[in-house]
């Protein structure tokens, strides 16, 4: 009885949904533009740039739109984009079938998956991304910016 007393003091640390409530959250927002086959372009805020995640992504869900990035390699410097991009440093990818690079843009009822793109982003130093990105799918065209979404860092 002793030893399940002790085992249940030491264990009693291990899990404690405080710290989760407590800890500092950030909150989707920003802007994303979004265009399927040169149609109009449509705004989404609430996008977040999850540096946390691995691999990093920037996500954004609408009713209308639903915006989804998975970084892959830094085009200039081969380095990983996200530790680029957390370190303040502009980013170029490109989509291809070969790299890790995923782009995706739900619109409207149509969906249009990037078999190969070009994505630009940029941190503002404040904790947000800008960047913009043009890309094609399986009969399918993209094209968009993304201005003042926040990132989750680390």
């Amino acid at each position: 009885m002793r030893r399940l007393a002790a085992i249940a003091l030491v264990c009693a640390g291990c899990y404690s949904p405080v710290g989760e409530l407590v800890a500092t959250h950030v909150e989707p927002g920003g802007s994303v533009t979004a265009s399927l086959d040169g149609g109009a372009s449509l705004v989404m805020t609430a996008a977040l740039a999850d540096g946390a995640a691995q691999p990093m992504n920037i996500e954004g869900t609408s009713a209308d739109l639903v915006f989804g990035l998975i970084f892959g390699s830094d085009d200039l410097t081969g380095m990983p984009a996200s530790a680029q991009l957390l370190a303040g440093q502009p980013v170029q990818m490109t989509v291809r079938s070969t790299g890790s690079v995923q782009l995706s843009v739900h619109l409207g009822g149509m969906s249009c998956a990037a078999n190969t793109a070009v994505i630009h982003l940029t941190p503002d130093g404040n904790g947000h991304v800008n960047g913009d990105y043009s890309g094609a799918g399986d009969a399918c065209e993209m094209m968009g910016t993304l201005s003042g979404i926040p990132i989750n860092q680390p």
